[in-house]
């Protein structure tokens, strides 16, 4: 843990109760803790005395571990230099990647800076970035529904789901596109059979299908015309 607070921030232990208390130190804890009542109370602040985390009450190593985590990760917490300049080359590899519409490339970046703490410009524009791939995977997982419900290539639909599965593999649109390929399987059996002209059979698969996608943008597919 130590090595953790150091990089994080300066301890101070205060003296809350008058007589000789700290003013500025019990208006903040009054603000910030209110009816905190089990020792110690726990403050994480910026110079300026902003709060970015705290609690009260006993921790052991494990808890308070949690509760510095959280205060790393505030968005209070200003990137160092060296964080700063980390981002700038992630920032420049992500732009490049959008302009070539290599989202897996933008999702790496992204992650590669969640990996590092620290508030920054730089920070910002990538997450811009990540939310416009995420869009982007959206559009195209919609143009798969709509492209099959108007009587599209099921060999188009599944080449575009395998790609964003593997542009975005790991988020959100990745498991999205993997849920479409299975979709995709039991739409091209009921087409079967639409075509076969089972309609008993057809009746079946689209009430499993909608039971096994209800609430997705599949369930789409399966729902009567």
């Amino acid at each position: 843990m130590k090595p953790r607070v150091s990089a994080l921030c300066v301890g101070l232990s205060s003296e809350c109760d008058p007589p000789g208390a700290e003013a500025e130190v019990v208006r903040f804890m009054v603000r910030h803790l209110p009816g905190a009542k089990g020792l110690p109370f726990v403050a994480f602040v910026t110079a300026d005395m902003e709060r970015v985390h705290g609690y009260s009450g006993g921790r052991d190593a494990a808890a308070f571990l949690k509760e510095l985590e959280l205060a790393e990760k505030s968005p209070l917490r200003k990137a160092t230099p060296e964080v700063a300049a980390t981002l700038e080359t992630l920032l420049a590899e992500a732009e490049r990647a959008a302009a070539k519409d290599d989202w897996k490339a933008v999702v790496a970046a992204a992650r590669a800076a969640g990996a590092t703490v620290g508030a920054c410009a730089a920070r910002d524009a990538i997450a811009a970035l990540r939310e416009r791939a995420a869009s982007v995977a959206d559009m195209r997982l919609d143009g798969v529904v709509d492209a099959l419900r108007n009587g599209g290539d099921l060999a188009a639909s599944k080449k575009t789901l395998a790609r964003v599965a593997s542009d975005f593999e790991g988020e959100p649109a990745g498991g999205e596109a993997e849920k479409g390929l299975i979709a995709l399987s039991r739409h091209a059996a009921a087409e079967s059979a639409r075509a076969a002209g089972d309609a008993g059979k057809l009746a079946a698969l689209r009430q499993k299908a909608l039971e096994e996608f209800r609430g997705t943008r599949w369930e789409a597919l399966f729902l009567e015309e």
